[in-house]
């Protein structure tokens, strides 16, 4: 991915997040992004070991790249401070 899907991703990303933390709450969310996070990174580590296969291997990467739209730091950056800003209080802050 170059920056400027880098970025794209990262826009469709935080307004996913900012939907679903609306409607399900801020912690589901964070637990999903950090889980996606897990998942996508599995992905591009399987696809290394997958050898002769090129269409699983292709596959593995696809997967890959669709789950950064949900799970790319700055996404997961903007869920945690939504996450910080929901659970601390003001003066703490």
């Amino acid at each position: 991915m170059n920056r400027a899907d880098f970025c794209i991703a990262a826009i469709i990303g935080s307004s996913a997040a900012s939907f679903f933390a609306s409607r399900m709450g801020r912690k589901p969310v964070l637990l999903g992004t950090i889980m996606i996070t897990v998942v996508s990174q599995g992905l591009i580590i399987g696809s290394q070991f997958v050898q002769g296969s090129l269409r699983l291997e292709t596959l593995l990467y696809a997967l890959w790249a669709v789950s950064q739209v949900f799970s790319s730091p700055l996404t997961t950056i903007f869920v945690l401070n939504m996450y910080i800003v929901d659970v601390v209080q003001a003066e703490d802050r």
